[in-house]
């Protein structure tokens, strides 16, 4: 009996075990696996699948950062670039975007261990390999490691390159559940813009080429980091893709060169200062080449410079002080005119009564002829009376062959006007330097070619040699604190052909400040001259008087040509910076100073040179 009974009990445990068995199998889709897979704490947790690409929002998190380059003003495209690229990927954020941070390194150092969009010019090597890849109109989107590099060398080709990166971004993003996921392959692109600097060969080293808007239909490309072999090399290099060399100048340290390949016309420097080569590519013009000058020519008449008196009084019984007008005679009997001074009838008249005066003996034989004219800068005080009275100087019967020219684009000027406006300051006001468009006005109704002047150019006319000492080209990569910053700085010297005796007579326009500092770094005592034309009318540039002090120590003058009234003398020459120039513990060779005085005046100074051998004519109001 008890033998029957361990047997039910027996049969019965293993009735029980086969249906727990069974019942496992079945939790787990009838398979016959071992009671292993069916212990909970073995189960594999249930997680969501890995996202296919680059999260760049989760969760309505960013999980990415934007750089930008840590060199550039907060208004410069490539920063509102920047944050076009924050603000796209921000759609799909909950509360805030992305950070913007910039590619400041204490070290040189670079974050490689987080996910980054790369706007722009920045100093990581992922933007160097990117923008070796592209030619100088050329853009791209790429993705190295982590980064995703968004790059066009010039404002034109980094819009583009955003324009594609967002369009993707905007296509891939899910806005209800607040995500974002790209594929490298759904945000890669390039391509090309076109341009002038399409038609030019890559530089080869140094840092990621900046591109700077100059204006005049010029592009200008600068390249830090690189040194004068970097220089020659890329000369070689345009020479071996075609481009025929046509001007060459070295200056201390820094090195020019003008080619062309009958297309575009290139102007290379080196700047030393800065370790940097400048690229600047225009339109080739054979006339513009041809206003180099140089050649065989016949000898009429003596050289000599005038400066024009412009003083007058205002409606408001104010007197109008400061203006220029310089005429200089070359002894092949053609003129130089620099500015001009105000808009009125009498600054046109007094300049074309100079010229007649000084070509009476000749004229009848060579015409009056104006070989060159430069305009400084586009203020009314210098350019105003050539940008509306022009008709009376065609009038007159005066040949004008070229305007000498390099004016700021229209974009970096506004943005100078925009900024400090915005700090309330008085640098620059609404529509100032909007005038120098009626210069090509002028230009066309005189039937004279506008002449764009760079950096290191030699333009020879007979006695005389016009060296570009500076342009808004060469000024560093920032707003210029002021219009008069854009003054065309130019060296000048003429040779007696008889004698061999020099004389050098520096014209600046109302350069100063910053304008200046950029020539006393670059030149140092080559600024050295015998004539100086005191810039501004004796004022200085904001921000930056210690640049007008040491350009004119440098330049050390022996004779002051002012361009200012009698009225306003007294206060120019009391100004700090002033005294460096006529005080003779700073300036020993200081010996005289000439005031331009009231309209109708003239100081005329002949060329050669000799200390007291000027003529000043003065008015009765002077």
């Amino acid at each position: 009996m008890k033998r029957t009974l361990r047997l039910v009990l027996l049969l019965l445990s293993v009735l029980l075990t086969a249906a727990l068995i069974l019942t496992g199998c079945e939790k787990n889709g009838g398979s016959s696996t071992t009671s292993e897979a069916t212990t909970p704490q073995q189960t594999e947790p249930q997680t969501e699948p890995a996202p296919e690409g680059i999260v760049l929002v989760e969760n309505g998190q960013p999980k990415v950062r934007v750089i930008r380059s840590d060199s550039l003003p907060g208004d410069d495209p490539q920063v509102r670039q920047a944050l076009t690229v924050r603000d796209a990927i921000g759609e799909f954020c909950e509360r805030l975007p992305p950070d913007i941070s910039t590619d400041w390194s204490r070290d040189g150092k670079y974050d490689d261990g987080t996910l980054e969009i790369l706007v722009g010019t920045t100093a990581y090597p992922q933007t160097n390999e990117t923008a070796a890849g592209i030619g100088y109109t050329g853009y791209a989107v790429r993705v190295i490691g982590n980064k995703i590099v968004v790059f066009g060398f010039s404002s034109e080709a980094l819009s583009e390159a955003v324009r594609s990166f967002t369009r993707a971004v905007r296509a891939a993003g899910d806005k209800e559940n607040k995500s974002l996921v790209v594929k490298p392959e759904d945000i890669e692109s390039s391509g090309n813009v076109g341009g002038l600097l399409s038609t030019i060969p890559t530089f080869d080293g140094g840092k990621v080429p900046v591109f700077y808007d100059p204006g005049d239909k010029c592009a200008e490309l600068i390249i830090g980091g690189t040194n004068p072999e970097g220089f020659s090399a890329y000369v070689t290099k345009l020479e071996a893709e075609g481009f025929k060399k046509t001007a060459s100048n070295d200056i201390k340290e820094n090195s020019f060169a003008t080619l062309n390949n009958g297309k575009t016309t290139v102007n290379v420097g080196y700047y030393a200062y800065e370790t940097s080569v400048r690229i600047v590519a225009e339109k080739y013009s054979a006339d513009v080449e041809a206003a180099l000058g140089g050649g065989p020519y016949e000898r009429v008449t003596t050289a000599q410079i005038t400066m024009i008196g412009l003083a007058y009084t205002d409606k408001d019984g104010s007197e109008k002080s400061n203006g220029l007008s310089i005429l200089i005679r070359m002894t092949d009997g053609r003129f130089i005119v620099v500015d001009g001074g105000f808009n009125r009838t009498a600054d046109s008249s007094a300049l074309i009564k100079a010229i007649k005066d000084q070509s009476k003996d000749y004229s009848s034989k060579t015409g009056m002829k104006i070989a060159a004219w430069i305009i400084t800068h586009a203020h009314g005080d210098h350019m105003g009376m050539i940008g509306k009275q022009y008709s009376t100087i065609k009038s007159s019967g005066i040949q004008v062959e070229n305007f000498f020219i390099n004016f700021m684009s229209d974009t970096e000027r506004e943005r100078a006007i925009s900024y400090y406006l915005s700090q309330s300051s008085n640098h620059w006001s609404n529509g100032e330097g909007s005038m120098y468009s009626q210069i090509y006005d002028a230009a066309k109704a005189l039937g004279a070619t506008p002449v764009v002047v760079h950096v290191g150019q030699v333009f020879r006319y007979s006695d005389l040699d016009i060296e570009v000492l500076y342009t808004i080209e060469s000024h560093p990569k920032k707003l210029a604190t002021a219009l008069n910053t854009t003054s065309l700085v130019m060296k000048m010297t003429f040779t007696d052909p008889s004698t061999g005796k020099t004389t050098t007579y520096m014209s600046t326009g109302d350069a100063t400040g910053d304008a200046f500092d950029v020539c006393a770094k670059m030149y140092g005592d080559h600024l050295k001259c015998d004539l100086l034309q005191v810039a501004h009318h004796g004022g200085t540039t904001w921000g930056n008087d210690a640049g007008t002090r040491k350009a004119y120590q440098l330049i050390a003058p022996a004779t002051l040509v002012w361009p200012c009234g009698a009225a306003y003398w007294p206060t120019a020459a009391a100004r700090a910076w002033n005294s460096v120039l006529l005080d003779k513990s700073t300036n020993p060779n200081y010996a005289e100073v000439y005031v331009a005085g009231w309209e109708g005046s003239t100081t005329i100074f002949p060329m050669p040179y000799t200390i007291g051998s000027a003529v000043q004519n003065l008015t009765s109001k002077s």
